[in-house]
């Protein structure tokens, strides 16, 4: 049940806020530090419920990078292939602002992430072919992503592709035609599709699974998601909860996604497993330190 996480490493820095401010707006908050990006995020989810993961993904030359590494061997998770960039390029690094009522917004400068390239993947070619499932997203470059799924679709290996951060130009027609699962969230499907989902998701989700993908699953929030599979439509809710946190919420249920297809779980089954998982982790503060175990799923 192996998973190869095509990934980003992202430093945070959270500050906690009364609320979200408007622009222009100062507010005092309280400051932390923390690992994250989206695919490490992903990653550790992964190995939490039980998947042997393989990142492949590119540090800086600072302190922030030996942090990573020092936290993913912590995991017991392969840094074979986290490679490093050259001297003076700074790891990712983004500013999150979290409010009382669990919401966020967050800024990003990419930095090493941006230089993951073909030749990384290409040194990930045997752990690809031999995987279960091919997870990635879109805080690395969309040329080594395109790598990556087509190494998999050659060995009939499975891709889920989270297409976020929201693209701000239409990604390409091979790359969504070599995606079996897509998981945008609301706002990244209205992005890839022009249509809202506010009203309905099934609009949307049809129209992105007639772009190429086999199957689409748009996470709703507190509502659940929405899964698109074949002729067949679900929504699954999501467990009640408090969060106090979104923050990871749609890597906590990507990571747990693909280890639960890597373990033999159908789609279904394993979408269900992910949304409770992603409405644990939500109930926490942080991002992959607060990514729970898959032993406290009920």
């Amino acid at each position: 049940m192996k998973v190869v996480v095509i990934a980003s490493y992202v430093s945070e820095l959270i500050f906690r806020v009364p609320r979200l401010m408007r622009p222009g707006e100062t507010q005092a908050g309280a400051f932390r530090e923390g690992l994250g990006g989206k695919g490490f995020n992903m990653t550790i989810a992964a190995g939490r419920c039980g998947a042997e993961v393989l990142p492949v993904m590119k540090l800086g030359t600072d302190a922030y990078a030996a942090k990573a590494t020092d936290f993913l061997r912590s995991e017991g998770i392969s840094c074979d292939h986290v490679n490093q960039a050259a001297v003076g390029v700074p790891s990712g690094c983004g500013v999150i602002l979290v409010g009382d009522d669990g919401e966020n917004a967050i800024a990003i400068d990419p930095g090493a992430n941006a230089l993951l390239d073909e030749s990384d993947i290409g040194a990930a070619q045997s752990h690809i072919a031999s995987a279960s499932v091919v997870l990635a997203q879109l805080e690395c470059p969309v040329a080594a992503v395109l790598g990556a799924f087509r190494l998999a679709r050659a060995a009939g290996v499975m891709t889920v592709l989270n297409p976020a951060p929201a693209p701000t130009v239409p990604l390409p027609d091979e790359l969504l035609a070599l995606t079996d699962v897509i998981t945008p969230n609301e706002s990244e499907a209205a992005a890839l599709t022009g249509y809202g989902v506010d009203g309905d998701w099934r609009v949307a989700a049809r129209r992105l699974q007639s772009m190429g993908p086999g199957a689409v699953a748009i996470t709703l929030g507190s509502r659940g998601v929405g899964l698109l599979h074949g002729a067949m439509e679900l929504h699954l809710p999501a467990p009640t909860v408090d969060a106090i946190d979104t923050s990871g919420a749609g890597d906590a249920f990507n990571g747990a996604l693909v280890a639960r297809l890597a373990s033999g779980h159908t789609l279904e089954q394993a979408c269900l497993f992910a949304v409770r998982y992603a409405a644990i982790q939500v109930t926490r503060r942080g991002t992959s330190s607060a990514m729970p175990w898959g032993r406290e799923v009920p």
